[in-house]
């Protein structure tokens, strides 16, 4: 996925929930001391997108790294809410969900005679 709000955009690279989900791991089995983010161009995020990415990348390796400080290990961390989770109105399991046709008729509508 690229990410607009950089200097240097890379597509094809990783989604935002594959970043987030290796730093997590980074920063909870491996003993990190600092972290820095580099490469945010806000006036190229017109939507502020990679800037809140690169938040939420900040937020994750401080949570992690306050995990492993208190004995936390990876194995020990619940599954994610969204880990597993299959998009029923796409067989490859990705986009929003479809809006389901209700066979009820609707509110304020004429309902229409069939013989």
């Amino acid at each position: 996925m690229t990410r607009l709000g950089t200097g240097t955009p890379e597509p094809g690279g990783i989604t935002g929930r594959e970043l987030l989900d290796a730093v997590r791991r980074i920063a909870v089995e491996l003993p990190v001391v600092g972290v820095d983010v580099v490469e945010v161009a806000p006036a190229y995020d017109a939507a502020e997108i990679t800037s809140f990415l690169a938040n939420r990348v900040v937020l994750e390796m401080l949570s992690g790294i306050a995990y492993r400080r208190t004995g936390g290990t990876w194995k020990s961390i619940p599954k994610t809410l969204l880990e597993g989770r299959v998009n029923p109105s796409r067989k490859d399991g990705s986009g929003s969900p479809a809006r389901r046709a209700s066979s009820a008729p609707r509110r304020g509508r004429p309902q229409a005679r069939t013989r």
